[in-house]
């Protein structure tokens, strides 16, 4: 089973609203905002929730509840005689009314701290928030190995293509060194020999052949194995260029151009797995 790193999912029970979403990216970047009485867990968090999602970019939004605030009224008193100065100074008229405090609220307010173990049930909702975004990792994961494993049979028939068209073209350079043999003699022999081998493409279709065989097992063996995946892909994508520079073959060439182009697509599909 392969996962991809596109996932959501999100629970609100009596203490908690968690949502967690992530999508594509090369490592693990985990972005929290929690509620400060959420602040004291960060650390079990932040370990929780790689253990599970592994790769991606992450970002998690947990509040707590019952958050209650403290008002400190010391606070509060001197930012009203503050306010009762400046109307003085300015002449300003007019009562002081709630609206000319609240945008200074964090000022003079501060979180009530939770005497109580929040991590039990934190832990346990986290959970259900994270199975939520695996599922749906699972389910895109699944929709991505089937699309990819279709674009991998389209390769191998067009491999087969691939080798008929070779055949034919092997078959022309040596009829060529027959006929420079016929004309030329033992002397020009180890030369048109090297063309031949500078030319055959028969080393490069194996190679690939055999790239996209092991891509296939990766895929099939599942687990974190998005990166591998995509290093079969860029060796894939170098034999094709050796491939096509070397096939001096009208047909090989659009053939090798089409098998870019699945082998692009499947690059695009395989960056989102895990």
């Amino acid at each position: 089973m392969i996962y991809s790193m596109t996932g959501f999912g999100e629970v609100e029970d009596e203490l908690f609203h968690i949502r967690i979403k992530s999508v594509n990216h090369r490592f693990i970047n985990l972005s929290l905002r929690l509620s400060p009485a959420i602040e004291p867990y960060e650390v079990r968090i932040r370990k929780l929730i790689q253990e599970k999602l592994q790769r991606g970019a992450i970002t998690v939004s947990i509040k707590f509840k019952e958050e209650r605030w403290v008002l400190d009224e010391s606070k509060l008193q001197s930012f009203n005689e503050f306010l009762s100065q400046v109307k003085e100074k300015l002449g300003v008229s007019g009562e002081l009314k709630l609206e000319h405090f609240l945008p200074y609220l964090t000022e003079f307010t501060s979180p009530m701290r939770v005497e109580r173990n929040l991590w039990p049930q934190l832990r346990k909702s986290l959970n259900r928030a994270l199975r939520k975004v695996r599922t749906m990792q699972r389910k895109e994961g699944m929709a991505i190995y089937e699309r990819v494993i279709a674009e991998i049979q389209k390769l191998r028939d067009m491999l087969d293509e691939v080798r008929k068209q070779a055949s034919v073209r092997n078959e022309a350079i040596k009829r060529r060194i027959s006929t420079v043999l016929e004309t030329h003699g033992d002397e020009i022999l180890n030369n048109e020999y090297f063309l031949s081998e500078k030319y055959t493409v028969d080393e490069e279709i194996n190679r690939f052949a055999s790239h996209v065989d092991e891509l296939e097992r990766t895929l099939n063996q599942g687990g974190v194995c998005g990166k591998k995946a995509l290093f079969l892909l860029q060796e894939m994508q170098r034999e094709l260029n050796t491939l096509g520079a070397k096939a001096k073959d009208d047909k090989l060439v659009h053939l090798v151009v089409d098998l870019k182009l699945i082998v692009e697509s499947m690059h695009e599909e395989l960056e989102n797995i895990k």
